[in-house]
């Protein structure tokens, strides 16, 4: 068994621990924060609302690309590893390329629609939205970041369909 071989364990174990983790810590804000951030908010506390979405949604950012990478990587190198029929492979290469696909949903699909509206509220930029339309961004990013979540966690599952495939 070669060193590489040795490390495929490891490697599932960490890869599916990551994206189940980073499931969880990207639904967590759209289920506990996302309803703390709008506990009181009105039209007149929009902005204090736009600027408590906007600290939640830096701290993530900051903290949750660490661990799509870790799986990315724990996924890929055990699609590469792979030594059973060509079905674990290709559901670790699956989600391979699903866990870290969050990154230009980010950008591409939150970006434009919520994310940088939100943003500008926060800060207080000229052309900000208004305060309902605040509140429903608001809304609207808590049901986009539900799709990140559900990204993530169908690579966890197929990591997790691989690993039982193997064992079977």
């Amino acid at each position: 068994m070669s060193f590489a071989q040795k490390l495929v364990p490891a490697a599932a174990l960490i890869g599916l621990s990551s994206a189940s983790f980073l499931t969880a810590y990207i639904y967590s804000f759209s289920v506990l924060t996302i309803p703390v951030v709008e506990t009181g908010a009105t039209k007149d506390s929009a902005t204090f609302t736009a600027k408590q979405w906007s600290k939640a949604f830096n701290l993530g950012k900051s903290f949750a690309p660490p661990f799509a990478i870790t799986c990315a990587a724990c996924f890929g190198f055990l699609a590469f590893q792979s030594r059973y029929p060509i079905s674990p492979s290709v559901l670790y290469a699956t989600a391979a390329v699903i866990a870290p696909s969050i990154v230009p949903y980010t950008i591409a699909v939150m970006g434009p629609t919520t994310l940088t509206p939100l943003e500008a509220r926060a800060t207080g930029a000229s052309g900000a939205p208004g305060d309902q339309e605040t509140l429903d961004l608001i809304k609207k990013w808590s049901g986009q970041n539900t799709v990140r979540a559900g990204m993530v966690g169908t690579a966890a599952v197929m990591s997790a369909l691989a690993i039982l495939a193997q064992v079977a």
